[in-house]
């Protein structure tokens, strides 16, 4: 949605934040009682062209939950038999490398999923220090 107001004359560069307030700071006390926890901020903007002030609100219109993808470069180590050829060639192609003093590959988590190897993630701790 493109806000028609403040494209109106391009006037962007006119118009500066001077001030952003939290809920329950001094000034915002009527919007937290109008839109409660959906208030996020108040932002005070003032235009230098047309020598105006802008009370702005910043809400939440929607709260879903959600997962983050993993990092990446974070892997998961998959152990595959030494004759497995094929699947051994389909892990170089996306990118696995081979720990010999393991006996595993590592792959990125989206390549597991898409090489359908789920089953064979080896889980242990890693050790630190």
């Amino acid at each position: 949605m493109i806000c028609e107001h403040t494209l109106k004359t391009d006037r962007r560069d006119s118009v500066k934040v001077k001030l952003k307030l939290k809920p329950g700071d001094r000034g915002t006390k009527k919007l937290v009682s109008y839109y409660g926890d959906k208030l996020v901020c108040v932002r005070y903007r003032y235009d230098t062209a047309s020598r105006k002030r802008y009370k702005t609100v910043e809400l939440i219109v929607e709260e879903v939950p959600w997962k983050s993808k993993p990092k990446p470069g974070s892997g998961a180590f998959v152990r595959i038999g030494w004759h497995e050829k094929d699947l051994k060639d389909k892990i170089k192609i996306a990118g696995g490398q081979y720990y010999s003093n393991r006996r595993l590959w590592k792959v990125d988590l989206d390549k597991v999923k898409m090489l359908g190897i789920g089953e064979r993630v080896v889980k242990f701790e890693e050790k630190t220090g």
